[in-house]
């Protein structure tokens, strides 16, 4: 079963959002601290005709410029700290609490491997799961979808992690606002996964920080590979259909906590 994370559109469209409710949200109370800053700091000079003249020496440009600083990271901070707000369970899981991958990196983007390596990390750490590197390798995604076909053998194999061109990607994820997808592919008559597919669309524009990072893309669709689906949480990275965070939260914490080795890793 194929899921996909947001695209571009999508996740700007949700941190437009996001900024419009921290200034609603953040920015009365750090008015607030400002003007007590502000009176605080103030040099009561004299009275003249019963009205106390202020005259003010602070620094307000960097005052605001710290202010919002520390406004936007406190929202960050609420948002990754809070109660788990839950999450949802994909009917396949993957069979056991090893996975091994292997990396196609035709058409990959530079420094593509160390970030496929650290949200295997992330995830194995999240799940206590074994994500295992099996290397680089010419398989395609071909290779995977073949056995898809009706009376095809399904074998175990490890997942592949790829980069398609639009062509290629648009076969699978066509009119979607997709950056990438996860195509799980369990047992025949049964839900435990035993390999799958994460694609990445290849001509992708990644953000050095944030939800658009290719380590952020590629935890959404590792998550989809063990078993959990979307949230409806834009604090999540399996939120849809956008998410603000660049790393698992609560909600992604604890399903991947139910799916992964303290359960037992298997249904």
């Amino acid at each position: 079963m194929a899921f996909h994370a947001p695209g571009a559109a999508g996740l700007l469209a949700g941190m437009a959002a996001s900024v419009l409710g921290i200034v609603v949200l953040v920015l009365p109370a750090f008015l607030v601290f400002y003007a007590a800053v502000v009176l605080i700091g103030a040099g009561l000079t004299r009275l003249r005709t019963g009205t106390l003249r202020l005259h003010v020496r602070l620094p307000w440009k960097p005052m605001v410029a710290v202010g919002l600083v520390l406004a936007t990271g406190g929202a960050a901070v609420l948002a990754s700290a809070g109660p788990a707000v839950g999450y949802q369970l994909m009917a396949d899981r993957w069979a056991g609490c090893t996975i091994p991958y292997v990396v196609n990196l035709d058409r990959a983007p530079r420094n593509a491997l160390s970030a496929i390596h650290e949200a295997a990390r992330r995830t194995a750490a999240a799940t206590g799961m074994r994500l295992v590197d099996d290397g680089v390798t010419a398989t395609t995604v071909v290779d995977y979808v073949t056995m898809l076909k009706p009376g095809a053998r399904i074998t175990q194999r490890p997942v592949l992690v790829t980069f398609l061109p639009v062509p290629t990607f648009q076969l699978f994820e066509r009119g979607k606002d997709a950056a990438a997808f996860a195509l799980s592919i369990p047992e025949r008559g049964s839900t435990k996964t035993v390999t799958g597919v994460i694609a990445v669309e290849a001509r992708t524009s990644f953000a050095r920080v944030g939800p658009l990072t290719l380590p952020a893309i590629l935890e959404h669709e590792w998550g989809h590979i063990v078993g959990l689906g979307h949230n409806a949480s834009p604090f999540e990275v399996m939120g849809t259909p956008m998410h603000l965070v660049s790393g698992f939260a609560h909600g992604d914490r604890a399903g991947l906590a139910h799916l992964g080795h303290e359960a037992g890793c298997i249904p």
